[in-house]
């Protein structure tokens, strides 16, 4: 898009900012990097970037590149990409939606956990709105192959370091567990207090506790090696070679929250399930894990193997996956 925008300069754009110096046809675009300095949005700058929270900055994202996109130079008419992709726009006031801006009120809501409803208003009335699937191909704007081409690509580039107990949040530490889809499915970390404060228990006299805090946060003595099988469409796969914390930072930086269960145990081996659930976007991660006891010590040993299986529709996922 960058190219069909004609957009120069975009080298001199630090990581992880995001600008709006940028303009098409006289009206102003958002232009965004990654912490990885790839361009990672491209679309009309329809609202402020004070209210681009985390929660809201993905489907912010969205909404900005998919009506640039409908303005752009296309082989198929406004009309039927729209069909294609079950958006329904709807303006009034004859407004169009690249002349929205930071001035104008914005809101937004989910519709029965499947679609979303986007709309703006100014002075007391509705001049767009906006309805959509949750669905990540199409938020994302990608389709299945190339999300996956992106996943092995993003994970294998997160940093490779230990995760230090220090790193997690005392919030995280004393927050309130939810479980997903099952009783033993969890996202409780399981804590002794150290000193007066809350540190995580990690020890083979409190497997099953210690096994969970290892799968939720990632955080051992040592940097935990994962030999991580993805899979992939067409009955394909690719291996790949990480650490262990490299999962747990990339499912993170997705903005997933991790639900772990255990399924079988014995002396040597936990076998569990890992679910990254990304609700903004509709998709969830399933990861099955395969983590030795041996890990579960002061001076760990053994290697973590997992099977992943990516962008799986939320409400496709059932207790089965587990």
């Amino acid at each position: 898009m960058a190219e069909q925008l004609n957009l120069a300069q975009l080298d001199t754009l630090k990581p992880a900012a995001l600008t709006d110096a940028y303009t098409y046809k006289g009206n102003k675009l958002h232009v965004a990097k990654n912490k990885r300095g790839d361009i990672c949005h491209i679309g009309y700058a329809m609202v402020n970037p004070a209210l681009r929270n985390a929660e809201l900055q993905p489907l912010l994202n969205f909404v900005e590149r998919y009506l640039l996109e409908l303005d752009l130079p296309s082989d198929f008419s406004r009309a039927v990409r729209l069909s294609r992709d079950k958006v329904e726009c709807k303006t009034s006031a004859g407004i169009l939606p690249a002349k929205i801006g930071y001035d104008d009120g914005f809101s937004f809501e989910a519709v029965a956990l499947k679609t979303y409803r986007v709309s703006w208003q100014r002075d007391g009335q509705t001049i767009l709105t906006m309805t959509f699937p949750m669905d990540a191909q199409l938020l994302l704007g990608c389709n299945a192959i190339e999300l996956e081409r992106n996943l092995v690509k993003n994970i294998a580039g997160v940093p490779n370091a230990r995760t230090k107990r220090s790193e997690i949040s005392a919030d995280a530490l004393k927050g309130k567990s939810d479980t997903f889809l099952d009783p033993l499915i969890s996202n409780k970390l399981y804590t002794k207090k150290v000193n007066g404060q809350l540190d995580l228990i990690f020890n083979s006299s409190n497997m099953h506790q210690s096994v969970c805090n290892f799968a939720l946060t990632g955080c051992a003595p040592t940097l935990i090696p994962l030999n991580l099988t993805v899979d992939l469409y067409g009955y394909n796969k690719k291996e790949l070679q990480l650490s262990y914390p490299q999962l747990v930072r990339f499912l993170k930086e997705e903005g997933c929250t991790l639900y772990f269960g255990i399924k079988t145990r014995s002396e040597t081996m936990v076998e569990g399930t890992l679910f990254a659930v990304q609700k903004n976007l509709g998709y969830c991660h399933v990861v099955k894990l395969e983590i030795p006891t041996s890990i579960i010590k002061a001076q760990p040993e053994g290697k973590v193997s997992a099977r992943f299986y990516a962008y799986i529709p939320q409400h496709n996922i059932s207790s089965d996956y587990f």
